[in-house]
């Protein structure tokens, strides 16, 4: 089921219901990186990002932060907490797109503050 979810976010929900988290990266020099600060975050950076771009700092967050054993623990916060049943997760994909992008926010606000 993680490993489902993990490849829905990465091809689906990030280009379309998530764009908002790839604000937290910028491209330079043709690769994608982290904002130095949250000072640096804009809220409309991925307005601006080629197909290309938005492929690049989704490949960075699949290399770096994001992976199969977070996305079952992100999983296992959302069924604990709506008592949910694992087998009915992809019925609740509306809730879960929201519940993945406040997870992935923070994840991403935690590294930007190493």
């Amino acid at each position: 089921m993680a490993k489902y979810f993990f490849y829905k976010i990465l091809d689906k929900y990030l280009y379309k219901d998530l764009q908002e988290v790839l604000n937290f990266f910028v491209i330079k020099d043709g690769k994608a990186q982290l904002i130095k600060s949250l000072d640096d975050y804009k809220e409309t950076t991925v307005d601006k990002d080629s197909e290309s771009d938005k492929d690049k700092k989704i490949a960075f967050i699949e290399k770096n932060i994001l992976s199969v054993r977070i996305v079952k623990k992100i999983l296992k916060r959302f069924v604990d907490g709506s008592s949910t049943n694992w087998y009915d997760l992809p019925k609740k994909t509306i809730y879960l797109k929201e519940f993945f992008g406040k997870a992935l926010k923070e994840l991403i606000k935690r590294e930007i503050k190493k």
